[in-house]
């Protein structure tokens, strides 16, 4: 009689310390989501937004770029590898992105979706231009997300539209020149 109590007690203390660790464990998730909340709070979304709004992203990107590259504009976007190439020649560099094939040339970049070889995004560097902040949110407005880019080591500010997402970098979040701006195509 006296193992059955034992053992009984025994089960029952283990029990009690399984739920003490499940509680335990919530305590990161809980704080993290405290945290992202705090974060939420920090910076809501712009209730207000710019005239951009009411045009496609690529419409948007083409204004912002033509006082810097005339040569390039949207109608890029979809046009295959060969494409490219047959219009501009020779890249001045070629390599690989986030699993898709680039081509440079100067301060343009073309990236490639990996399953259509087809051009899916752009970029251009903006870094030794008059570009700057002040010019992006006078056309874009406010962003609709601005976090550290690990990866490429710059602070982002993404804009979405309907037809895709224009991302402008910097060197950080404080700084007014922009580096690139990107246009990536939802279509």
């Amino acid at each position: 009689m006296m193992k059955k109590i034992l053992v009984l007690l025994f089960i029952i203390g283990m029990l009690t310390s399984c739920m003490a660790e499940e509680e335990d464990n919530t305590l990161p998730v809980k704080q993290a989501e405290k945290a992202v909340k705090l974060v939420e709070e920090k910076q809501p979304p712009s209730e207000v937004k710019s005239a951009a709004e009411t045009k496609e992203g690529a419409e948007v990107f083409n204004e912002l770029i033509a006082p810097l590259h005339e040569e390039i504009d949207i109608s890029y976007l979809k046009e295959e590898k060969s494409d490219v190439e047959e219009r501009l020649g020779r890249p001045d560099e070629t390599g690989w992105f986030e699993g898709g094939e680039f081509l440079r040339y100067g301060a343009i970049t073309f990236f490639f979706h990996p399953n259509t070889n087809d051009v899916e995004s752009i970029a251009v560097e903006t870094s030794k231009t008059a570009f700057d902040q002040e010019k992006a949110e006078e056309v874009l407005g406010t962003s609709d997300n601005r976090f550290w880019n690990e990866m490429d080591n710059l602070w982002s500010e993404t804009y979405e539209f309907e037809d895709g997402k224009i991302t402008v970098e910097k060197v950080s979040e404080e700084a007014s020149q922009i580096s690139y701006i990107w246009f990536e195509s939802r279509k």
